[in-house]
């Protein structure tokens, strides 16, 4: 088993624990930039790669994204007015007779 699969391995084996976010999202050349940076000690990368996703989890937990924002009320004048583009009121338009 070359040390880049060993690598993959190393991610899927801990998938539940944090290993997704390497498996799901590296590549081969992600892989060897670790290696070479750890001068292909694969111990030093797996603890490298664990660093790297337990950092990923910490920042997810951190996250206060609560799902979408449902405020607005759906009319296709404050869509506009929030795009900048006001209204017809805004403009003067809303009375004018040609």
């Amino acid at each position: 088993m070359s040390k880049i699969q060993q690598l993959q391995q190393f991610a899927l084996d801990n998938y539940e624990a944090g290993g997704h976010w390497v498996a799901e999202c590296w590549d081969a050349a992600d892989y060897n930039d670790v290696l070479e940076l750890c001068g292909g000690d694969v111990e030093l990368a797996k603890a490298r790669i664990q660093e790297d996703w337990e950092l990923t989890n910490k920042q997810e937990r951190n996250c206060a994204w609560d799902g979408p924002d449902d405020s607005m009320d759906g009319d296709f004048d404050s869509a506009m007015a929030s795009a900048g583009y006001g209204t017809d009121e805004d403009y003067g338009y809303a009375d004018e007779v040609y």
